[in-house]
């Protein structure tokens, strides 16, 4: 299927007056600003030979991952200014940028260090409160303002521990309270599943529980773990650049995805590909580690076996590997097992079958509606010059009719179908430039018009709202849905071949019976006539007859005579009377 697709800019504008007006959004732009300046002056004392020259090498990564840090924050900002969500995760994002950039320099200025520390611990404390916020239910409470608290107390002795490079006592207090602000920031989260939620803020919440856990989960046991343990922050330190970035990545991810048109093509992408990755890497991986413990005169005899297992065991999990990452998808997208090719087929297998015009639609919109995760589809069917909601044949509402000509101006001749794709603008716009052919179309609340054809001629129009959970209709969704289309014409043209079929027997039916009902009229008709005029006149005769033989005195040849002419209309008269009888209707 390869549909028209037409932007709509009618969405909140990124950029607007009204981004200053609310304080929390002042406050988190400040510290924006304030996390950019650090950034730049940690970047230009670095350039200009700060320290020496071990520190510029290092100081490249923690500043990469700090302009990502601070860049995702403005993004999630753009899109989530309005509430509490957007400013708490920028003021999270500005405070863990400090912490990346001034990492490199902590031990050289005391200030460096005391900013580093407010960094380290300040992100996860507003994290918390992002995520406490998340779905905007959740007020902010005093009690929460402990963990600002806690962490503001712990600031000095991380600093001190920076300068030193020598965890002590506090400084692992402070390191396990990072920690603990992220695993509170994933329980939360769970808790956030025992309220009821609407199936789009249900999916944001499990798309960020997945983010949470996948980059804390790097995280806690590359630099935590050690740094708890045993004090160790040299091995460390190499990469928690890297656990940053995924970090960012996973938490980036599963905030920004669902604003992409495309977002389930891309969450069902990376998550399959990513499994068979993440088991490919695996098993070379294992195998690295086999080899390497060998000795030199062995490891040239077993490389070749080594590599052909590794494949052979990386082709035969692959079907696994593609398995857990659809189930992930399911997860993720839908909060269970949803697997949409069998819910198709299933409706593919019923459209098979002959059916009436209506029920070939009410078929389609109930069927794509559950296998795709939709919130409504309506179908409209061709009423005279103009298409109308189904169960409104009279065509009475005309808010939603659409005329005939609007949808031939819309989807084309010949007729395909139309993607409608609502988009935020980058500045706010005097009105939208939409191409009139699509204006009427863009009122309705629909993003996906499908022209269902027939006799050459598109007798129906399935028109699809867009999906639960998000208002994105990816690639994916029209490959499936373009066989199913192509069955629907058939399908809809069967059912108008058998509804002409059923009007003939109509026909038909109805002119036996009017025949049938002349037929018995006639025949009562014939009936009445016999009964009210021939067998009266018969019996007049008859009566007559009868009165001639008692008035005058006959010959025995005139009696025999009138005898056998009085016999005669007896028999006459008795036929005319079953004949009259044999026609009348049967009560």
């Amino acid at each position: 299927m390869n549909p028209t697709r037409v932007a709509i800019w009618d969405l909140h504008p990124v950029f607007d007056r009204n981004i200053v007006h609310r304080p929390l959004n002042l406050i988190a732009l400040g510290a924006a600003l304030a996390s950019a300046t650090v950034q730049v002056t940690a970047v230009w004392q670095t350039v200009s030979g700060f320290r020496g020259p071990a520190v510029h090498l290092s100081q490249g990564p923690f500043s990469a991952a700090a302009a990502v840090w601070l860049a995702l924050g403005l993004l999630v900002f753009l899109q989530r200014r309005a509430g509490r969500v957007g400013p708490l995760f920028l003021i999270s994002a500005s405070f863990g940028a400090i912490f990346s950039c001034l990492l490199p320099l902590r031990g050289f200025l005391e200030l460096y260090s005391l900013l580093c520390a407010l960094g380290l611990l300040m992100f996860p404390a507003f994290l918390f409160s992002f995520v406490r916020a998340y779905n905007e239910r959740r007020h902010w409470v005093w009690p929460e303002a402990a963990v600002y608290v806690l962490a503001l107390v712990l600031v000095p002795s991380v600093a001190q521990g920076l300068i030193d490079n020598l965890p002590n006592l506090l400084w692992r207090i402070g390191i396990a309270f990072v920690v603990a602000c992220l695993l509170g920031s994933i329980a939360q989260l769970l808790l956030t599943f025992r309220e009821r939620l609407t199936p789009a803020v249900a999916l944001q919440t499990r798309a960020l529980l997945f983010g949470l856990i996948a980059g804390t989960t790097p995280s806690a046991v590359v630099y935590a773990l050690p740094v708890l343990t045993t004090g160790n922050t040299s091995t460390s330190l190499v990469w928690l650049p890297v656990v940053i970035l995924v970090f960012l990545l996973t938490v980036g991810y599963a905030l920004l995805v669902f604003e992409l048109n495309e977002a389930d093509l891309v969450v069902r992408r990376t998550l399959v590909y990513g499994a068979v990755g993440l088991l490919i890497a695996g098993a070379y991986g294992l195998t690295w580690a086999l080899l390497s413990g060998m000795s030199l005169s062995s490891l040239s005899l077993t490389r070749g076996l080594a590599s052909l297992l590794v494949i052979l065991a990386v082709i035969a999990s692959f079907p696994l590997a593609s398995s857990v990452g659809r189930r992930a998808v399911d997860w993720l997208l839908y909060g269970g097992r949803s697997d949409r090719w069998e819910l198709l087929q299933q409706l593919s297998s019923r459209l098979s079958a002959v059916m009436p015009p209506l029920e070939v639609g009410r078929l389609l919109s109930t069927g794509i509606v559950s296998g795709l995760e939709l919130r409504g589809a309506t179908v409209f069917e061709r009423v005279g010059e103009r298409f109308v909601a189904s169960g409104d044949a009279a065509g009475n509402d005309d808010s939603t009719a659409v005329p005939m000509e609007v949808a031939d101006m819309a989807l084309g001749q010949p007729a395909s179908p139309l993607l409608l794709r609502h988009k935020r603008p980058l500045l706010p716009r005097a009105k939208n430039d939409l191409d009139p052919r699509y204006e009427f179309l863009a009122r309705l609340p629909f993003v996906l018009i499908i022209p269902i054809v027939a006799r050459s001629r598109v007798e129906m129009l399935l028109c699809l709202e867009a999906k639960k959970a998000h208002d994105g209709i990816d690639a994916d969704d029209l490959n499936l849905l373009a066989p199913l289309m192509r069955q629907a014409n058939t399908s809809l043209e069967n059912a108008l071949l058998l509804g002409d079929l059923e009007r003939k027997v109509e026909e038909l039916r109805l002119a036996h019976a009017r025949i049938a009902n002349e037929q018995e009229a006639e025949r009562a008709r014939l009936a009445r006539e016999l009964h009210d005029g021939t067998s009266q006149e018969l019996s007049n005769v008859i009566t007559l007859v009868s009165a001639a033989k008692r008035q005058i005195e006959l010959r025995d040849d005139a009696s025999q005579t009138l005898d056998r002419l009085q016999s005669a209309a007896e028999e006459a008269y008795e036929g005319v009377r079953r004949s009259s009888h044999a026609l009348l209707p049967v009560a």
